[in-house]
């Protein structure tokens, strides 16, 4: 090899932490050990290193959230004397050990939210007078229709610590329409410890499409922050409204900590309900998505459908053999709410509407 360049081999490892019922296993796999990677190592020069073993899928299974750590380490010639091929000077260099900076880690979150933040906050961010309001941009990665269930939010332990109500608000868009407003309610609160978040779950669940805003109106002339991380940078994401109008951010550098939390159900599985039955039930749609005509496997004693913004959409039922058929009056396109009451227990399903 050039005199510049070194030979170096590298060692894989993952922490892979599963958290289940508020319960979290964690397990260390190594990946790669002493792998050779199969080039020099150049001065200056990047370098793209492909690691050959990852996480058995298995270990992904089942969980609410899972957070993996992986560890990269080279073992290089930095602290090695001539005599075992290195180039360290003990008479130069001793007690500097270079090989202290050849380790590399990295963390990522698999969960049910979407965040912008890192995780951590170093300051925070306020509304300042009472009906000044903040609108925070999301734009789905899936552009199919979701279900919004929760909003994780941090609010750290600064200025007025007594108890305050903020009005949350899902917004379709910033025309200020009435159509505009997805979902709406008045909420106290809840200061958490360090970067720790407080994980508010919706009266009732909330379709959104491909873009959607959650947003903050101020009730009070209290200072209630909200925590913000200048790690990473969204800015351009955050809009503020205080004398009827929307403008966008161009002041604040950073990430608020508000993140919205999804269904984890799938093909209309159950998303909310008072009494849910397990997925097992025999309450199931089809098809779906419909184009507003559709039917239950079963014979629930009353069904009612809502919009997403929780208006009771009428319908005509027909019983057909031991289904019931249902026609939606005027349908238009988007995600609904079925609900079924049989026997005191209420089963809830999404329905997608199609054009």
């Amino acid at each position: 090899a050039p005199p510049d360049e070194q030979p170096f081999n590298y060692t894989t490892t993952a922490i892979i932490s599963t958290t289940k019922n508020d319960t979290t296993t964690s397990v260390n796999i190594n990946l790669d050990t002493k792998q050779e990677a199969g080039f020099n190592i150049s001065p200056i020069k990047p370098s793209v290193l492909t690691v050959k073993t990852t996480p058995d899928p298995l270990l992904f299974k089942d969980a609410d959230e899972i957070k993996v750590s992986f560890k990269l380490g080279l073992s290089t010639k930095d602290s090695l004397t001539p005599t075992f091929d290195g180039d360290y000077d003990s008479l130069k260099y001793q007690p500097i050990d270079f090989r202290q900076n050849d380790t590399t880690r990295t963390e990522y979150t698999l969960s049910d939210y979407y965040a912008y933040d890192d995780g951590t906050a170093e300051y925070g961010a306020s509304l300042v007078q009472p009906g000044s309001q903040l609108a925070y941009l999301f734009e789905m990665k899936n552009k199919k229709l979701d279900t919004l269930i929760r909003v994780d939010l941090y609010f750290p332990k600064f200025g007025d610590e007594t108890s305050q109500v903020i009005q949350l608000q899902i917004l379709r868009d910033l025309t200020n329409s009435p159509g505009s407003i997805l979902y709406r309610e008045n909420m106290t609160i809840q200061r958490s410890q360090l970067n720790e978040v407080w994980k508010h779950t919706l009266v009732k669940p909330v379709g959104i499409g491909e873009k959607f805003y959650i947003g903050l109106k101020q009730t009070s002339s209290a200072i209630i922050a909200i925590g913000l991380d200048k790690n990473t940078n969204s800015g351009q994401k955050i809009f503020f409204n205080s004398n009827g109008t929307w403008v966008q951010n161009v002041n604040v550098t950073g990430s608020l900590m508000i993140r919205p939390a999804f269904s984890r159900g799938e093909k209309g599985d159950t998303v909310t309900a008072v009494n849910d039955e397990p997925k097992e039930i025999t309450h199931q749609t089809y098809p779906n998505p419909s184009l507003g005509t559709f039917f239950i496997s079963s014979s629930p004693e009353r069904v009612q459908i809502f919009d997403i913004t929780g208006r009771l959409v009428e319908h005509q039922e027909y019983t057909e053999g031991d289904r019931k058929k249902i026609e939606m009056k005027s349908p238009i396109r988007g995600i609904y709410i079925l609900r079924m009451y049989n026997r005191e227990k209420i089963y809830t399903q999404k329905i997608l509407v199609q054009d």
